[in-house]
C-alpha cells in the first residue's frame, strides 16, 4: 500500500495522534501573497529598524532566505547581503542589518535615502519565496519606503527560566504529556531544564522529532529536503526548522480568555519576564486560513499541542500569540537554558499584593520542576541527530 492510499489513516494515541503526510501536489493552493508590510510611501523605517513583511501563508523555510529578496536603493544600487530571519508565528520575513549587535549594530542604510524592497516571483530552479506546499507569490511585489532617524524598537530578549519554563509548566505538565511525573510523550521532557536539554535540545543541530521522519524510514533523506521530514525538536536559533514550534502552531490561538483566572508559575532562579511582542506590521498577523492550517497538518504529523481537552481553563486552551512569539524569540536567540531554574510554582500573594515573591514553600510546585535531574531512561530513544536543511 502506497503512502497516497493510506493518508488520512491516524498514527499514535493521546498526545501523538495525528495523520500520514499527504502528496501536496495532489491538494489545490492558494498563491503567496504579501498582507502587510511596516514600510511604504507613508511608513519610513527608523534607521536601526528591521524590515517586516507579513505573508498569508507560512513560508518554506528553505525560502526565506536573503537571496530571495533584495532591498536596493532609488537607483537600483544593491545594499549589500542583510540578515534575513523568518517567524513563523506572526508569519514575517524579517530584514536586517548585516551588522550584528556585537560590532556595533552599525545600519547598512543610509538616513534619509530611498529605498526599494523587491520580491520576484520564484521561477524553476531559482532562488524565490515559496509557501509550503511550493506556490509562489501571485505577481512581484515592490515597496517604496524612506529611511529615518533611530528609534527601532529591541526585540524582548526571553529566557528559560524567567519565560519559557513558566509557559511549559502551565501549558504541557500533564501526566502522559511532557511533565517530570508519569510518561513522556514521544520522550520529550519540557517541564526541567536538564529534562529540555537532554530530550528536546540536544546538541545546536537540534535532535529529530520522533515522527517527523514518518513515511521516509526506509528510504533516505529526499534531495532537496521536504519540509516536515527529519526536522530537528528544537534546532537553536533557527524558529522556521523548530518541530516544537510547529506543533504549537497547529492550533489556532485562543480567541477567549479560559474560564477562570491562571495564576502564572514563578520559578526561584528566574527574574522579570520579557515585554509581550509585537509585529511591527501594524499588529497580529491575520490567522491562517483553515485551508492553510491543512497544509500544515499535512507536513507536521500528529496532534496540536497543548493536546486539546473539553476543558476551558488555562492548562487545556493553545498558547497565545504572545507566548508563541516567546518561544520563537528564544529559540531565535539560541534556545540557551541553564543548569536548573530552582523551584518553580504559583506563588502566594503576600501581604502587600503586587510585590514580586519568590515561590513559597508550599507553592503548588510540580514534582522536580525545574530540578537538575536526569532525563528518564527512555527518554528521547527514538530521537537522532539532524537537520532540516534550512538558510
Amino acid at each position: 500500500m502506497t503512502l497516497a492510499a493510506v493518508a488520512g489513516l491516524t498514527v499514535g494515541q493521546g498526545c501523538d495522534a495525528g495523520t500520514f503526510r499527504k502528496d501536496p501536489a495532489t491538494q489545490p493552493t492558494e498563491p503567496l501573497r504579501v498582507v502587510g508590510s511596516n514600510v511604504g510611501t507613508n511608513r519610513p523605517l527608523p534607521v536601526d529598524g528591521a524590515v517586516q513583511i507579513a505573508f498569508n501563508r507560512y513560508l518554506l523555510p528553505s525560502t526565506g532566505i536573503r537571496q530571495s529578496i533584495r532591498i536596493v536603493t532609488a537607483t537600483g544600487a544593491s545594499t549589500g547581503s542583510p540578515r534575513v530571519q523568518y517567524d513563523p508565528v506572526a508569519r514575517t520575513l524579517n530584514v536586517l542589518s548585516p551588522n550584528e549587535a556585537g560590532d556595533g549594530g552599525a545600519p547598512w542604510l543610509v538616513e534619509g535615502q530611498t529605498y526599494r524592497v523587491q520580491l520576484s516571483v520564484a521561477q524553476e530552479g531559482e532562488d524565490g519565496l515559496r509557501a509550503l506546499d511550493g506556490a509562489t507569490l501571485a505577481e512581484p511585489v515592490e515597496i517604496t519606503f524612506l529611511v529615518t532617524g533611530r528609534g527601532a524598537v529591541p526585540d524582548p530578549k526571553p529566557s528559560f527560566c524567567n519565560d519559557i519554563a513558566p509557559i511549559f509548566l502551565g501549558k504541557c505538565d500533564g501526566d502522559t504529556c511532557h511533565g517530570a511525573g508519569g510518561k513522556q510523550a514521544a520522550g520529550l521532557m519540557l517541564t526541567t531544564a536538564a529534562g529540555f536539554r537532554g530530550t528536546a535540545r540536544g546538541n545546536d543541530d537540534g535532535r529529530v522529532a520522533q515522527g517527523a521522519n514518518t513515511g521516509a524510514t526506509d528510504t533516505p533523506t529526499p534531495t532537496p529536503r521536504v519540509f516536515g521530514v527529519n526536522m530537528p525538536l528544537v534546532k537553536p536559533g533557527d524558529p522556521g526548522n523548530s518541530w516544537l514550534l510547529y506543533k504549537v502552531l497547529l492550533a489556532p490561538p485562543p480567541v477567549a480568555p479560559p474560564s477562570a483566572p491562571f495564576a502564572p508559575f514563578v520559578c526561584a532562579k528566574g527574574g522579570p519576564v520579557a515585554p509581550e511582542y509585537l509585529p511591527a506590521t501594524g499588529g497580529v498577523t491575520p490567522a491562517p486560513s483553515e485551508r492553510e492550517q491543512q497544509v500544515l497538518r499535512d507536513a507536521i504529523l500528529g496532534r496540536e499541542m497543548p493536546f486539546p481537552t473539553g476543558f476551558r481553563d488555562y492548562r487545556s486552551l493553545p498558547l497565545t500569540f504572545a507566548e508563541r512569539e516567546m518561544l520563537r524569540l528564544w529559540i531565535r536567540d539560541g534556545a540557551q537554558v541553564p543548569d536548573d531554574c530552582g523551584s518553580c510554582g504559583v506563588p502566594k500573594p503576600p501581604v502587600d499584593a503586587g510585590t514580586d515573591a519568590a515561590p513559597s514553600e508550599d507553592a503548588a510546585t510540580p514534582p522536580d520542576a525545574g530540578a537538575d535531574a536526569a532525563p528518564p531512561p527512555d527518554a528521547g530513544a527514538d530521537a537522532a541527530p539532524g537537520d532540516a536543511g534550512g538558510d
